[in-house]
């Protein structure tokens, strides 16, 4: 008998085993409850969305003398229970997820948006197997032999609340730029590199350059979990610094400033810094942002004289220093506050 099989099933099945009480969302190997009404509140909106979620895991096991088929979670409980607990009208969907329907409990959504929540496919892996020593052991597995998790992993697990929120929805709506410039890798969006450079972008629009490490990012998604102020207007600012982005795109498509994420940084806090959202510590800037075709014929020559740096093979008096210390600030502490303002405040001269 094959041991696994995969099947797609509505929410309605998930919610009609249940109710019949051939689904056990709590077996002896379970971790006890831990998602809060944020974090379900955030998958609920992943599915009105029609967003995909990762596979449910159930054991599957057929009771000859029943004439039943029941079923337990090996993987997905905290999913699971979000699932029945939204159509049970346990806690409703928050506003800082969905501005349609934040604050409406199953009962209070449309019939049709209802009926598109029952439908929404799940993708299932069953796992037939009476033996409890095989599915302790497969659950054992499935939590250990998972490729080391990242800061950013880790942050999108933890975290449920306006900060992650924000970041999220700012990195889809940008996501296709990055993929057309090629700032990250396949490998990098699935593992959120993107995720974390727009965590940078609000923290340097929060509060201007500054050293940065993981226990910083950390820091700025605990302190906004719960509320985080002026959020739209944060939010429009680093949208409106990738439009400006793409101007410049339009006129050169292939040089570094779109290619390295610690480039664009700089052209973002240039861009912060001339339409006076930060300020850099030392100095006061009064920055006059030049057309975009103007812009992009500066960086493009910028461009190939960085490519000659980085290949060792040019003549150093020929170039000037502060391009030589540019580079080199994106190699020696890079992301330090006094590298990342020194690198902005390059711009601001070179771009004039």
């Amino acid at each position: 008998m094959e041991l696994k099989k995969s099947k797609t099933y509505e929410i309605l099945d998930i919610i009609n085993w249940s109710e019949a009480g051939e689904l056990n969302i709590n077996p002896k190997y379970q971790r006890n409850p831990v998602w809060d009404n944020t974090a379900k509140s955030f998958l609920i909106d992943t599915i009105l969305r029609d967003y995909p979620m990762p596979p449910l895991f159930y054991r599957q096991i057929f009771y000859l003398q029943e004439r039943k088929t029941k079923r337990e979670v090996i993987d997905g409980q905290q999913r699971t229970r979000a699932i029945i607990g939204y159509y049970n009208n346990e806690f409703p969907l928050l506003k800082k997820h969905n501005a349609e329907y934040g604050g409406l409990y199953f009962k209070n959504l449309p019939p049709d948006v209802q009926e598109k929540y029952l439908k929404y496919n799940v993708f299932v892996d069953t796992i037939s197997e009476k033996d409890d020593s095989i599915i302790y052991d497969i659950f054992a597995r499935m939590n250990s032999n998972a490729a080391n998790i990242n800061k950013q992993e880790i942050r999108n697990a933890k975290f449920w609340g306006d900060f992650k929120t924000a970041v999220y929805t700012t990195a889809s709506l940008v996501r296709e730029d990055f993929i057309r410039y090629g700032t990250f890798s396949a490998k990098g969006f699935s593992r959120m590199q993107d995720m974390e450079f727009i965590s940078s972008l609000y923290i340097l629009a929060i509060s201007g350059c500054t050293t940065e490490s993981p226990a910083q990012i950390d820091k700025y998604y605990k302190e906004y979990d719960n509320g985080f102020e002026n959020i739209e207007a944060i939010t429009n600012h680093i949208i409106n610094a990738f439009k400006f982005i793409e101007g410049i795109s339009q006129y050169v498509e292939d040089i570094f400033v779109l290619k390295n994420k610690n480039y664009m940084y700089d052209l973002i806090g240039y861009y912060f810094v001339g339409n006076n959202i930060i300020s850099l510590s030392e100095n006061t800037f009064t920055t006059v942002i030049p057309l975009s075709d103007t812009i992009a014929e500066k960086l493009n020559n910028l461009h190939f004289v960085l490519e000659d740096i980085k290949k060792k093979s040019f003549d150093r008096s020929s170039v000037a220093p502060e391009i030589i210390d540019y580079e080199r600030n994106h190699k020696v502490h890079s992301n330090s506050k006094e590298s990342r303002e020194a690198r902005i405040e390059f711009l601001i001269n070179f771009l004039k």
